[in-house]
């Protein structure tokens, strides 16, 4: 490291939060953590998806080798589980196989968008640098399974990186290939939603979960949380949402029968998209280049035009079949068998 990069590095700030483990306090201080930095600072999602690739696989490994030499010296358990996000799946891997753990995947996305995530590489084997302008993207798919009649252009978009070096294109299709590696895995969806293409995961992968509609633990459902924004949702003077149609937002408007006015951005929000205008019917389409008059005619038809009323009725119906109809202890409980 020369000098110049050492001085800068001694400069910089580095703050350690230590909320205490309750709630309200962890909410609180992660607010306070996000002061210290301005308005216009903004996270390189490429910077930090290469870092965390190269970097946090052996800090991970070591991070349960050290609770496990705790454990063998205090009353605390050794890690018998590792619930990894599928996405954090190069970094908890190589630990739980090390340790012989059970390591769950909990997929945060659609599962459409999983199974999209998973052709990545064979939908970009006969591409060549033009197929984003001639045509390539229309391509009617009828080979992803549980997905018929999709577009290619309709997967998650890293599909359209030019560069086959590109980061956020290897990092998401390693990621869902590597699934097969599971000892089990989570969908945050709805079978109400999503059930042609959730009965294809179950088939491909055995311990593969998701929502049970039929649970009678309607009352224990966790899968939002109860705080401010959830509850702006659910007032009666709410008649719509403006979204870049990240899956949490569709999770949302759904769960409160809000329709939408989508405007995907890049990932899996196109898919999302997708799905919720032209399969669910419940949104409409912003395009990207977006126009003042367009935005007010859309607003106009989704709060007042006859589009915006068979919305609101059709999704209120799926509200009514996915309102707390996620229970942790079932979720749990078949974990523990799946893993037994």
């Amino acid at each position: 490291m020369d000098t110049q990069s050492a001085t800068a590095k001694r400069n910089r700030t580095h703050a350690v939060c230590v909320p205490a483990p309750f709630q309200s306090h962890i909410g609180a201080m992660l607010k306070l953590a996000k002061l210290p930095y301005t308005e216009d600072s903004s996270q390189d999602i490429l910077a930090l998806t290469d870092a965390l690739r190269r970097n946090m696989s052996a800090s991970f490994s070591n991070l349960i080798f050290n609770l496990n030499y705790t454990a063998s010296t205090s009353d605390v358990s050794p890690v018998t589980c590792i619930f990894s996000d599928g996405f954090m799946s190069f970094a908890t891997n190589e630990a739980a196989q090390e340790f012989s753990i059970p390591i769950i995947h909990l997929w945060t996305i659609p599962d459409c968008s999983f199974m999209g995530s998973k052709q990545l590489r064979m939908s970009r084997a006969n591409a060549d640098t033009s197929y984003l302008s001639n045509g390539y993207l229309d391509t009617v798919l009828d080979w992803i399974p549980g997905m018929k009649n999709n577009k290619l252009g309709e997967l998650p978009t890293f599909l359209r990186a030019t560069d086959p070096d590109d980061i956020l294109f290897n990092f998401t299709m390693d990621a869902a290939e590597r699934a097969n590696t599971a000892s089990a895995m989570i969908f945050h969806t709805f079978d109400a939603l999503e059930s042609a293409v959730l009965n294809e995961p179950s088939s491909m992968y055995p311990h593969q979960f998701y929502p049970d509609n039929s649970s009678k633990k309607q009352k224990e459902g966790v899968y939002l949380p109860a705080g401010a924004h959830r509850r702006r949702f659910n007032h009666l003077s709410i008649g719509g949402f403006l979204t870049h149609s990240g899956w949490n937002s569709i999770i949302e408007s759904v769960s409160a029968g809000v329709p939408m006015i989508c405007w995907p951005f890049f990932g899996d929000q196109r898919t999302n998209c997708t799905n919720a205008c032209s399969r669910w019917e419940i949104g409409l389409e912003l395009s990207g280049d977006v126009k003042r008059e367009e935005m007010e005619r859309l607003v106009r038809e989704l709060m007042e035009g006859e589009k915006g009323k068979q919305m609101k009725a059709r999704i209120r119906v799926d509200e009514t079949s996915t309102r707390g109809n996620i229970s942790k202890w079932v979720i749990i409980h078949k974990l523990r068998q799946g893993a037994a």
